[in-house]
């Protein structure tokens, strides 16, 4: 099996377990390089540190931590830090769904898709959360996704992952399902602390439609959703066409 290079990163911060376990992992494929956020990001989607001063620190050989952002992270391993580009980039193990619209706000997914704009194939895991935190199925699907890309050499073509499972005992999963990208919202999202201090957050409602990510995770099994960066929206091009265009 061939030996390759990965590049690791998260949103969740450098000393989160989830990373330390997906390193683990992934030194059982290849060499690991590690930059990670030095401390939580999430929700920081594709956000990117612009003309800031950014700091990074050498926590040991191959790996690094950055006082910004996940996509940050990723812009300076491939562009300052590695000798060259990695087979493929792993963002997570993330602890938290990113599921439907939260692709657009996740860092974990930020950092993903700048792999892939990069031209690394890149993955962006996640488990849900239930009661402790186990990530035993989340080891043992990440391990065999891994194991059956490099198998099948689908590394040689680029491409962007979304997955998501329900952090069980791997026993409990029943098996993997390829998706498209589901729905969910937020109940009571904004909490006022005063007059002018607030918190979005709130209790958040899965919507289990048919073949979406949601409605995989949600009846135990692992939800992988291809993903891609061109958002056009087709329909309404022929339409805009006439209106504007004489």
């Amino acid at each position: 099996m061939k030996n390759l290079t990965f590049l690791l990163v998260n949103d969740d911060g450098i000393n989160a377990k989830g990373l330390k376990l997906a390193k683990e992992i992934l030194q059982r494929f290849g060499q690991v390089f590690i930059c990670a956020p030095d401390k939580e990001k999430s929700g920081s989607s594709h956000s990117i540190s612009l003309r800031k001063e950014i700091k990074i620190k050498e926590i040991k050989n191959n790996i690094y931590t950055v006082n910004g952002t996940p996509v940050d992270c990723v812009i300076i391993a491939i562009e300052a830090l590695m000798s060259k580009k990695p087979d493929m980039l792993v963002s997570g193990i993330n602890y938290g769904f990113n599921l439907g619209e939260d692709t657009l706000y996740s860092g974990t997914l930020g950092a993903a898709r700048e792999g892939y704009l990069y031209g690394v194939p890149s993955i962006a895991f996640s488990v849900g959360p239930l009661n402790t935190p186990c990530f035993d199925a989340g080891k043992y699907y990440l391990e065999r996704i891994i194991k059956r890309i490099i198998e099948k050499k689908a590394y040689k073509k680029n491409f962007l992952l979304n997955i998501n499972l329900l952090d069980l005992k791997k026993e409990e999963i029943k098996g993997i399902k390829i998706t498209k990208l589901g729905k969910r919202h937020y109940i009571n999202p904004i909490e006022r602390i005063n007059e002018y201090t607030f918190k979005i957050g709130g209790k958040l409602t899965l919507i289990p439609e048919k073949d979406t990510d949601v409605k995989a995770v949600l009846d135990k099994y692992v939800s992988i959703t291809p993903l891609k960066l061109d958002t056009t929206d087709l329909s309404k091009f022929k339409k805009l066409k006439e209106l504007f265009i004489d």
